[in-house]
């Protein structure tokens, strides 16, 4: 890449990528899928590569912002309001995709719970993400949000929107069917000893089930998954502590199950990477879609090319060659027609219409980006020559340069460092510190009225 006085750099978690708006094509390769999914115009159903890469840089921006305005309230011994929390919502009974498909649980279940997060306790940015579960074909959901909340607060919230659109009553009545058959299993268990060190009795307690003639395959699917759930859990978990869980629950009438799991981000060793990991890794059926739509676009450029022979090259030599491509047009044809129709059932297991969301707020987030001078050039130089310096990447048109950029930059290069420092800062008071905290009563009046015009 030449560089000159018009290159410019961008400065990530990971990375820096250095550019010339200059020295791009005038006539850019538009790819095929681009066309095609401007015809359709239409949600896929799961993240492409472009939209992930645009998340997970979202991610990255905003909880730099936080972390960095972390360090100002050390600094300066006052206390941040804003925390990131990354929770798990899931439907606690079956979902009936005729009667609640994803539409109508985005519409009627999380929306109105962001709502009230951003109402009741001021949760001012998020991000969320729609999965469909494997075993279950239920739709969940990945959510950040930017306050700490008690976590029966937010399980107690979102078991209120179930047991209005009848997901508590389905959750009651499996558990009151099978809920004495995890009672027995769990006796036959040790109560003090933890799981891991008494597996063997899980496996002779599996035997017998499969052995009882008494019970209905249903129960005996049940009790199997049960026991996964025992070894998956079993570095974590005694037979005691889940038997008075089982019997509080029994107590309560099954009313308020665990829907919501809360991770505590400050735990995890790689935040931006686990949240960027969970907001966009895809599930097997959407890898099968993708894999299908790609050999149906090879199947369709085939076809054409074969239909083209046929029409061209026709005269006296090439007789055996048209009949061989008529014989592979034919096999083309059955075998997009197979593909289209797993195309089809694929397309009912993903999600209908938006696969993800964020507030407005965060769309401004925008990486630093400067022109590149003479000392950043010598840095980057003397970057590459250091342990920490990981891979260089050149193009024609761009350097990347891929290194662990705050580690490095606050030992080689402070003024840089309190260059990006001060960046963050000030797009975490772009974020929260431009607009008043408190809502009017007029402004809630108008929330709660919107809310009741919406539900009629």
């Amino acid at each position: 890449m030449r560089i000159d006085e018009d290159t410019y750099y961008t400065v990530r978690n990971n990375m820096i990528i250095l550019a010339n708006p200059r020295h791009r094509s005038d006539n850019p390769v538009v790819r095929e899928e681009s066309l095609i999914n401007l015809t359709e115009c239409k949600p896929h159903g799961y993240l492409s590569y472009k939209a992930q890469k645009k998340m997970r840089n979202l991610l990255e921006l905003w909880y730099n912002s936080v972390y960095h305005e972390n360090i100002e309230c050390i600094k300066n011994n006052r206390k941040n309001e804003h925390y990131m929390a990354f929770l798990t919502l899931t439907l606690s009974g079956h979902q009936d995709h005729t009667e609640h498909n994803d539409l109508f649980i985005k519409r009627y279940m999380l929306e109105p719970y962001i709502q009230e997060l951003q109402l009741l306790y001021k949760v001012k940015n998020y991000v969320w993400k729609a999965e469909r579960q494997s075993q279950t074909n239920n739709t969940h959901f990945h959510l950040i949000i930017d306050k700490f909340i008690e976590y029966k607060n937010l399980r107690d919230l979102w078991n209120k929107y179930q047991k209005k659109h009848g997901y508590i009553e389905k959750y009651q009545k499996k558990r009151y069917k099978n809920y004495s058959n995890e009672l027995k299993v769990l006796k036959y268990l040790l109560p003090d000893k933890i799981i891991s060190k008494q597996l063997y009795r899980l496996t002779a307690i599996q035997k017998s089930i499969f052995q009882n003639k008494n019970l209905t395959e249903n129960k005996k699917k049940h009790l199997t998954n049960f026991i996964e759930y025992l070894r998956k859990r079993r570095k974590k978990t005694y037979p005691s502590s889940m038997l008075t869980r089982i019997l509080n629950d029994k107590k309560d009438n099954f009313e308020n199950p665990n829907s919501t799991d809360i991770k505590n981000i400050k735990k995890v060793k790689s935040i931006i990477g686990y949240m960027a990991k969970e907001m966009s890794k895809t599930s097997p059926y959407e890898r099968q879609h993708q894999k299908t739509v790609a050999k149906i676009r090879e199947l369709a450029e085939k076809i054409v090319t074969a239909i083209n022979f046929i029409k061209n090259e026709w005269d006296d030599n090439t007789k055996k060659q048209i009949q061989e491509k008529k014989d592979d047009l034919q096999k083309y044809e059955s075998l997009k027609k197979s593909l289209l129709e797993k195309k089809t059932e694929l397309e009912k297991k993903l999600i209908n219409g938006r696969v993800h969301g964020q507030s407005d707020d965060l769309k401004s987030l925008h990486n630093y980006c400067t022109a590149l001078d003479d000392s950043t050039t010598r840095l980057l130089h003397n970057i590459t020559k250091t342990k920490k310096f990981i891979k260089l990447i050149q193009e024609d048109f761009f350097e990347i340069y891929i290194f662990p950029v705050w580690q490095t930059f606050k030992k080689y290069a402070t003024t840089l460092y309190h260059t990006l420092h001060e960046h963050y800062t000030s797009l975490y008071n772009d974020l929260y510190k431009s607009k008043d905290d408190i809502l009017t009563i007029q402004e809630i009046y108008e929330c709660h009225n919107i809310t009741f015009l919406k539900k009629q």
